[in-house]
């Protein structure tokens, strides 16, 4: 059986793209794990305790262990976090004081590292709060690393937007 030329082209580019699509870049990866983050952030008024533990271990999961995070805004003030455990104390007391929130990532840069293995990101934080018209906004600078497989944040710092 002879493929014509124009067929096997097709074929190879057929292929070529379902391998594209199959196989996960680093920056699909990572926003793969930002959307289930905003996902997970996102709440409704009144919900339910339980529901509020497991999607904040759903975050913590993609969080290294000793991740750091520095806070700096004029909401909440300067604070600086240390580990899944203290990420974990924080999003509960915030989900136990703010009665349902929606958050989303609507801007996101990927700057994948030479060693493939780390990555900075810049992401926009648009927060809503129940009750509140206007969305809060933060920028942030985001460490990813990739270990056991998958993409954490490592660490989160506040960025300061320029004016």
């Amino acid at each position: 059986m002879r493929v014509s030329l124009p067929v096997a082209g097709l074929i190879v580019a057929v292929a070529g793209v379902l391998v594209w699509w199959a196989w996960p870049s680093p920056e699909r990866a990572i926003r793969k794990e930002l959307a289930a983050i905003a996902d997970a952030l996102t709440y409704p008024p009144n919900e339910p305790p339980l529901n509020a533990w497991s999607e904040i271990n759903q975050v913590c999961l993609r969080l290294t262990p000793d991740v750091e995070v520095e806070v700096n805004t004029s909401a909440f003030g300067r604070h600086n976090v240390r580990g899944r455990e203290e990420v974990r104390s924080g999003l509960l007391a915030f989900r136990q004081r703010i009665n349902g929130a929606r958050v989303e990532f609507p801007d996101i840069r990927v700057l994948l590292q030479p060693d493939r293995t780390s990555a900075v990101v810049y992401v926009t934080v648009q927060a809503r709060t129940a009750g509140e018209s206007d969305p809060g906004i933060q920028e942030f600078k985001l460490l990813f690393v990739r270990q056991e497989g998958r993409w954490r944040i490592a660490r989160a710092e506040t960025v300061e937007p320029l004016r």
